[in-house]
């Protein structure tokens, strides 16, 4: 009686497996999540270029140093502008572990695996609420009391089903109840990234950087061979490229977020309807996927570029169209 039982079991999750009706979700996930991880290195080039150029200082010290030189690094880390930097960092990181998540959902094969991805989804959610309270500044919660308690009980039923049909039920329910959110965080993560202030500081850091490196190339100039001119030279391009290149990462970056909240918005319309597959999802995915494939290019923003290219002093290459 209990093989029975244990294999009655088996039959009926494996047929739930075998017809998951939660595709868009799982696509949904992985194209944010790729998205994010390109968001995240931009950012955090931001916040090491900040301590770096206290370093690049130092290295301009011509006569020994102590300790205590290397208190400019410690207020950089910890001054209230770029501990809202770190929020944007942490608040696109979570982002991307709330899709990831979802995905995990989706895909989850047993017990464990659905347990696991509930947790991560719930410490994404916490996440989302906590840097959205630094970037606003505010005491006033994310998500209120109504959604988090939607959102618990769907994660609560979600540990407890194995049948892929009321696993999407829950998901639904979680999609439907974060989206409100998931929207507020990124026009929130935009209008901080449109305030140029990451832009502006990574171009004059790496100018600085490059600057550095042209005083150390003109030094030996006059005795250096040819050939060692020409790979410090082709170094400093490279520098050059990536300082010009500052504006573009942060456009993509904008574009970026702006596409994963009409994905995910796409996406909250299709499951409201009980749909987890729809042309409107896939093109909407799509785009994230094209994002992500060209991502931080300078050349792409170039040709993607409405009106005219130009050279901002203070950004380096932008666009006249983009938004300031």
């Amino acid at each position: 009686m209990k093989s029975t039982v244990t294999l009655l079991f088996i039959v009926v999750l494996m047929t739930g497996c075998a017809t998951t009706p939660t595709g868009d979700i799982g696509a949904f996930g992985d194209a944010t999540k790729d998205i994010t991880d390109k968001i995240d290195a931009v950012i955090k080039d931001y916040n090491e270029a900040n301590i770096q150029n206290e370093i690049n200082k130092l290295a301009q010290h011509t006569s020994s140093i102590s300790i205590d030189k290397f208190d400019p690094i410690r207020d950089a880390i910890i001054h209230e502008a770029d501990k809202k930097n770190y929020a944007i960092y942490k608040a696109n990181n979570a982002l991307g572990l709330y899709a990831k998540s979802l995905t995990a959902l989706a895909n989850a094969g047993n017990r464990d695996e659905i347990d696991l991805a509930a947790a991560k989804l719930y410490g994404s959610l916490h996440g989302l609420n906590e840097q959205y309270k630094v970037l606003k500044n505010t005491t006033s919660n994310l998500l209120d009391d109504n959604t988090s308690a939607l959102i618990g009980k769907a994660i609560a039923e979600i540990g407890s089903v194995y049948i892929e049909n009321q696993r999407a039920k829950a998901i639904k329910s979680i999609v439907v109840a974060a989206d409100k959110h998931i929207q507020t965080i990124c026009d929130v993560i935009v209008n901080e990234l449109l305030k140029g202030v990451i832009e502006e500081r990574l171009f004059t850091i790496r100018h600085i950087e490059v600057s550095g490196y042209l005083d150390d190339y003109n030094k030996m100039v006059a005795t250096a061979t040819f050939i060692d001119k020409q790979k410090a030279l082709g170094e400093i391009y490279k520098k050059y490229v990536v300082m010009q290149s500052s504006s573009a990462s942060v456009v993509q970056a904008i574009n970026a977020i702006e596409a994963i909240k009409k994905a995910h918005a796409t996406i909250k319309k299709d499951v409201e309807e009980d749909k987890f597959t729809s042309k409107g999802a896939v093109e909407a995915i799509g785009n994230l996927k094209d994002i992500n494939d060209h991502y931080n290019n300078l050349e792409e923003m170039m040709l993607s570029c409405k009106t005219q290219i130009i050279a901002d002093p203070k950004k380096g290459v932008v666009c006249e169209d983009k938004k300031n």
